[in-house]
């Protein structure tokens, strides 16, 4: 298995572990629906969404909310030539609490 670099939380740049438990191979893979896993500080999360080709590159638009009420929204998807896959957030708000 592939090494995966431990990268600290507010990096904003994020290694990905896995896509629906196998090794991503090129960027096409991530097209569609599916899960990522990605490493946050050597911990795995988990983003459910779907993958598309854009004018600026591969995005991946996250369903769910975080644990932290953070609706992370747009992670932009990219490879460094290593096969390294990483995952970056575009945009981030906050989900009102209800009360």
């Amino acid at each position: 298995m592939k090494q995966i670099p431990d990268v600290p939380a507010e990096t904003g740049l994020y290694p990905i572990i896995d896509i629906d438990g196998h090794q991503p191979h090129d960027l096409t893979d991530f097209i569609g629906s599916f899960t990522i896993s990605i490493a946050v500080a050597g911990e795995p999360r988990r983003l459910v969404g779907i993958g598309d080709l854009t004018d600026r590159g591969v995005q991946f638009q996250q369903h769910a909310a975080d644990i932290n009420g953070t609706d992370v929204g747009v992670w932009a998807i990219a490879e460094d030539g290593d096969g390294t896959f990483w995952a970056e957030p575009l945009a981030a708000r906050v989900t009102p609490k209800r009360q």
